[in-house]
């Protein structure tokens, strides 16, 4: 038989299917739970302490709770006893006060109430009303206004080719698009708006005409009196020819102190390689070296890398130097790790140390890495 305390677990289960039915405009109530029969053969006194037990949670006058319904059951073993037959909630405001989610549900009403009253589209308030699961996970609570006011500017005014913040949402943040723009842009894209065009590349930027700061990439000549640290536009970078490779790094410090290669240009990868990288022309055919952390972050950007370009070779990753720097615990760092990580592009040795590393949650930072190893590294290069 069920206990209050095994009612109240299964109804929390169900209050995102509530919240579901509720703004779907689906039937829920009566919620009804299926309570087990009653061992007969038990002692009386458990038996009827049990049912007591469940009564206890039954609503009341001022009391919110579920409805129990009792029957007169003959048993072989105690005669005539009064048993539950049927357990449930009757309506929203006793189930969600006995869960304790009363006030959570009411933000949450008044959140969509917000959203619907500056955005009159209907397309918007259809896929609400299917998806309001989506809209809680990643929207606060306060922010239902300012979702309609976006959603509204952009679907009235598409592809404003404007920074975010230069759309006007009177009382809004003017950060509040671009902290939204993942769900923004689904929701305009899943309801077939204008305002949201499937670009080559999965950029909402790009798909809702919106406009941003230009990338800078940090790029410098490693040849001896070569060109010194400079930024350029993404989109307006070009390898100069002669290059004879490109040797990218994550780490500012190991950037601006890499040992002269001549020929060689190194790219400060600033975390992110591949978003870096994937705009520059001219790197196609030129030796690419990739030199991250020993961490699980490390060769996941290393196997991104190498989405974009096949050869792209590692350094300062390999066995040699994770096994030789492991013997002194000064050089290990906690390091982040991922579950069930895919490293489709690594080698079988790079796979082996990616995999410890996840495991294990210690990791190597590429600047621990003693200067003259990384000098040795280099004249291998050469």
């Amino acid at each position: 038989m069920l206990t209050p305390e095994d009612i109240r677990r299964q109804a929390e289960a169900k209050y995102s299917r509530f919240i579901e039915a509720h703004f779907g405009g689906s039937d829920f109530f009566p919620l009804e739970f299926r309570f087990g029969r009653v061992d007969a053969k038990a002692p009386l006194r458990d038996i009827v302490e049990n049912v007591a037990r469940l009564l206890e949670g039954q609503a009341s006058p001022g009391r919110a709770g579920y409805q129990v319904h009792l029957e007169i059951v003959n048993t072989r073993t105690h005669g005539a006893q009064s048993l539950p037959q049927r357990v449930w909630f009757e309506d929203a405001e006793n189930y969600l006060c006995f869960i304790g989610k009363n006030r959570e549900f009411q933000a949450i009403e008044k959140c969509l109430a917000d959203f619907r009253a500056v955005c009159p589209g209907k397309i918007f308030h259809e896929w609400i009303a299917v998806n309001p699961r989506v809209i809680l996970r990643r929207l606060h609570l306060h922010d239902g206004r300012a979702l309609g006011l976006a959603l509204h500017a952009l679907h009235s005014s598409p592809r404003p080719d404007c920074y975010p913040r230069e759309i006007l949402l009177p009382g809004v943040s003017g950060k509040f698009i671009e902290d939204n723009l993942k769900l923004i842009g689904q929701i305009l894209k899943e309801c077939e708006s204008p305002a949201y065009t499937s670009p080559p590349t999965l950029d909402d930027y790009e798909a809702l005409g919106l406009l941003r700061p230009k990338r800078l990439i940090r790029h410098r000549s490693l040849s001896d009196g070569g060109y010194p640290d400079q930024g350029t536009c993404v989109d307006q970078m070009t390898v100069v020819a002669g290059t004879t490779a490109v040797i990218v790094v994550e780490n500012l410090r190991t950037y601006l102190t890499l040992p002269i290669l001549a020929g060689a240009i190194a790219i400060y990868g600033e975390g992110n390689a591949v978003q870096t990288l994937s705009k520059v022309e001219g790197l196609g055919g030129i030796p690419m070296f990739y030199w991250g952390d020993i961490d699980t972050y490390g060769f996941v950007i290393l196997d991104r890398l190498r989405g974009l370009y096949p050869a792209c070779k590692s350094l300062l990753m390999d066995e040699a130097i994770y096994t030789a720097l492991t013997q002194e615990p000064s050089y290990l760092a906690p390091c982040k790790t991922i579950e069930a990580p895919e490293f489709t592009r690594l080698s079988e040795t790079e796979y082996a140390i990616a995999s410890i590393v996840n495991s294990t949650g210690m990791g190597i930072e590429q600047e621990k890495i003693p200067l003259d190893t990384v000098r040795h590294a280099f004249e291998n290069l050469r």
